[in-house]
């Protein structure tokens, strides 16, 4: 069995490898590259366990028999733990990956993205990504069959590690690493625990509670986190009250994907401009997520992401739909991408009929959002005459790999070719270029419809909403895409309201998604006050806003004009409490920019408890 340790001893530190190198920061200091560098084996060691555990198991049952195994059962062995460590190495690159891009490792998120239908589809990946990720499965295959098959035509009575040694060795990179960061934690450092978040499923060791014993005062902790439960739902609190004589506005409701804030200029998207011109642009609006599904359940509900969880189990959907269809609008909806992921179809739009939702496939991003738009447009021009309409529409082209016909580009200069699998390489300015062009073909879309409107008499009878869903970032903090934090890229996005009867204006206050519910309601003849159904409030009315909430699958964040404060759910693992400036840059004492926002933090915290019966704790 020497041989088959000995192969497995090196593959353990073949993985350690791989993990090693995907970290970062590792080599600014010693003491980050010694955690490094031991917690990079044991962990190796955790994840190749089964190994250990089969080579101990069968190493047992043999010794009874003979002193070594037989060929076949060698045989076998090499092939599962080639398999095996063949598998691990793909999925640590593929964390790594994942980690360097967004900011998270594989997580509920990424297993809700992976089993739900359309998820995967949602990822845009190229098949120049594609066709790397092939090489890399062929190639890390090929060098572990190659070691396994080496290792098993070797000289058997070669000198190799004891089982002792070998347990040894782990078991003492396991405790230095464990050592290491519990005083660093306690001594209130940061460079290993930002070594430490990078690696998948870590479990942390703290001497807190010792030092407490022995008299020693720890650094203040880096770990709060909110128990935010959200469980016992009472949405909205009170029935809406509708005034019947009010007349109805038809609505037009259109999302892009990733659409962020800055990309509204007469430049990329002149069509929107010039709507705006017509109507309410507000300059400071944030998302309500930094992901889709947060940030449609935020423009649409009226309320923070993180109710989606219990909304999404109880089945629970938005007042502004049940309002319309009372009221007798004829609904369609319409999306490039999928209802069903995220869940839209078992959220937001649960209670319109599924002839209703429309989900323009197959075809590429730019044809789905032309052919989309044109059955829009087809699908008003069908309405019965006198019906109020609400109309959505969710284009994709502004999802990576931000996809436009190349007639169409405004910026000949842009990343022609994506692959994934190096986005090191990738110039974030040429890549922006291409997002930029992506949006400017959506502008094009948007133009077609409010064109179509106008040209139908129907532009000063419809309310016309145009957002995006969250932002987009090209490495200005560090991260692509979105998800990852709450940088402006990521959570600021336009809003246009063109909202017949009430002029038009540039408003340069704060806004968030969870306003624009609120808003429309005011004006469409729901007279209750704003808080029997949402968070948010009427930005037409003279409301305004000190801090806005925005929420990840994991995490939420408060921010006002001084700060930004992110802080943990209680599931969130090893994820600390941030502060930043408003700008996301770096503040002196984020200490004392939490003490000086206790207050104004919990009350946040607490008014988010408005729609459920349950507590909150910080």
């Amino acid at each position: 069995m020497r041989d088959l340790r000995s192969f497995w001893l090196l593959a353990n530190l073949a993985l350690a490898a791989v993990i090693l190198l995907g970290l970062r920061g590792w080599t600014e200091t010693v003491a980050a590259g010694l955690f490094a560098l031991t917690a990079s084996i044991f962990t190796a060691a955790l994840f190749l366990a089964p190994g250990w555990v089969l080579l101990g198991g069968v190493g047992a049952i043999v010794r009874r028999r003979r002193p070594e195994p037989g060929r076949r059962v060698r045989i076998t062995l090499y092939v599962l733990l080639a398999a095996y460590l063949t598998g691990t190495i793909l999925f640590f690159m593929a964390d790594n990956l994942l980690y360097a891009m967004y900011g998270f490792h594989f997580n509920g998120f990424v297993v809700n993205l992976l089993t739900t239908r359309g998820g995967i589809d949602s990822l845009g990946l190229t098949p120049t990504t594609l066709r790397s990720a092939g090489l890399a499965v062929v190639g890390v295959t090929s060098v572990v069959a190659a070691a396994a098959l080496a290792a098993f035509r070797a000289p058997r009575r070669l000198p190799g590690p004891s089982a002792l040694a070998i347990t040894t060795l782990l078991a003492g990179c396991g405790l230095a690493e464990k050592f290491s960061y519990g005083v660093e934690e306690l001594n209130g450092g940061s460079e290993i625990r930002a070594v430490a978040a990078q690696l998948p499923l870590y479990q942390p060791l703290t001497f807190r509670r010792l030092a407490g014993r022995l008299g020693i005062e720890p650094a203040a902790p880096r770990d709060r986190k909110v128990a935010l439960r959200l469980t016992r739902i009472h949405y909205p609190r009170a029935p809406l009250v509708i005034d019947t004589g009010v007349a109805p506005l038809n609505v037009v409701w259109i999302t892009s994907e990733s659409m962020r804030w800055d990309l509204l200029s007469p430049e990329v998207m002149p069509a929107t401009w010039q709507l705006a011109g017509d109507s309410h642009r507000f300059e400071r609006h944030f998302s309500g997520g930094n992901r889709t599904r947060m940030g449609m359940f935020s423009m649409f509900y009226g309320l923070e992401g993180p109710y989606w969880f219990p909304f999404l189990a109880e089945g629970v959907g938005p007042v502004f739909i049940d309002f319309l269809q009372r009221r007798g609008y004829d609904l369609e909806m319409f999306t490039s991408a999928a209802f069903s992921y995220p869940e839209f179809d078992q959220t937001i739009f649960r209670n319109v009929p599924a002839e209703r939702l429309h989900e323009v496939q197959p075809g590429s991003p730019v044809s789905r959002d032309a052919k989309g738009t044109k059955a829009l447009l087809e699908s008003i021009d069908a309405v019965p005459g006198g019906t109020p309409f609400m109309r959505f529409i969710f284009f994709e082209s502004t999802h990576a790999p931000y996809d436009f016909p190349e007639d169409t580009a405004l910026l000949p200069s842009y990343v022609h070719d994506v692959d994934y699998t190096d986005v090191d390489a990738l110039d974030p300015e040429l890549f922006r270029n291409r997002y930029k062009n992506a949006a400017h073909y959506v502008d094009r879309q948007i133009g077609r419809i409010v064109d179509h409107l106008k040209a139908r008499g129907l532009f000063d009878s419809t309310i016309i909403v145009v957002t995006g869903d969250h932002g987009e970032a090209f490495m200005e903090h560090g991260r692509w895409g979105h998800g990852s934090d709450f940088t402006d890229q990521q959570i600021r996005t336009p809003l246009v309201i063109h909202l017949p009867g009430t002029g038009s204006g540039v408003h340069t206050a704060m806004s968030s998604h969870v306003d624009i519910v609120p808003t429309l309601l005011s004006r469409m003849g729901v007279t209750n006050p704003v808080s029997d159904y949402s968070t948010g409030g009427d930005l037409l009315s003279g409301y305004q806003r000190d801090h806005i909430m925005v929420s990840d699958w994991s995490s939420i964040a408060y921010v006002d004009d001084g700060v930004k404060v992110r802080i943990p759910l209680k599931t969130a693992g090893l994820l600390s409490y941030a502060v930043t400036t408003a700008a996301d840059g770096s503040i002196a004492d984020a200490d004392a920019a939490i003490a000086d926002r206790s207050d104004a933090l919990m009350t946040a915290l607490k008014n988010l408890q408005t729609f459920s019966g349950d507590g909150v704790s910080l």
